[in-house]
């Protein structure tokens, strides 16, 4: 599950290992390299080699050596052997050792509000269908500070069906923008107005600041 996250983009991996490195019982080292290994995991689909590590870290390769090392040692990293189109025995790095380090982590050091947003999206479907559905009503891929928006409605309890009616009343009103969307959401809530004819106006009027 975490490995689609981070692959999607949903989790800030970087920030999440230098937080949290010394409980993770990595140095800070063996941080740079493990975020390079997750680029080029996903980049290479696992077939990278000792040259690709060093470009993603700018370390040395006598360096990056003693730290994939160590993080062999660690079970963090790992090699399996796969069959290659050709039918032979390639080996190639594999991350899931990392993959469960952070999942496992997540789960025993989540006490912060952006802790508990990274393990709503872990444990709760409706992230990816909020996302889906708002980048099929906008045509576009929503960027990160977006999607930290997303994290913070779904934190403050606000729900798909709410989001829906945002971007329903959004498109009648000729006003199908992310930033009314988040200040429809925000007075919505905290003064439960109803999406109705009777309201329309009062919510057309809260809105006129707000540039499209």
């Amino acid at each position: 599950m975490i490995e689609k996250i981070i692959k999607n983009g949903y989790f800030n991996f970087e920030k999440f290992l230098f937080e949290n490195y010394t409980s993770l019982n990595l140095t800070s080292d063996e941080v740079f390299v493990c975020i390079g290994l997750i680029k080029v995991f996903f980049d290479k689909k696992g077939s990278f080699k000792m040259v690709a590590i060093k470009q993603a870290t700018n370390f040395d390769e006598k360096l990056c050596s003693k730290i994939v090392s160590d993080l062999l040692d660690k079970k963090i990293l790992e090699i399996d052997t796969v069959v290659g189109k050709n039918g032979k025995l390639t080996e190639v790095f594999t991350l899931k050792g990392l993959f469960s380090l952070i999942e496992d982590n997540i789960n025993e050091i989540g006490s912060s509000n952006q802790m508990k947003q990274e393990i709503t999206i872990q444990n709760n479907d409706q992230l990816e269908e909020i996302v889906k559905m708002m980048e099929n009503n906008f045509n576009r891929n929503l960027n990160h500070f977006e999607i930290d928006t997303i994290f913070s409605w779904i934190d403050s309890g606000i729900t798909i069906e709410d989001i829906n009616n945002a971007l329903v009343y959004a498109k009648k009103n000729h006003r199908l923008n992310f930033k009314f969307l988040d200040a429809f959401l925000i007075e919505n809530k905290n003064n439960k107005v109803e999406v109705d004819e009777e309201t329309s106006q009062f919510i057309n009027d809260f809105l006129k600041g707000i540039k499209r």
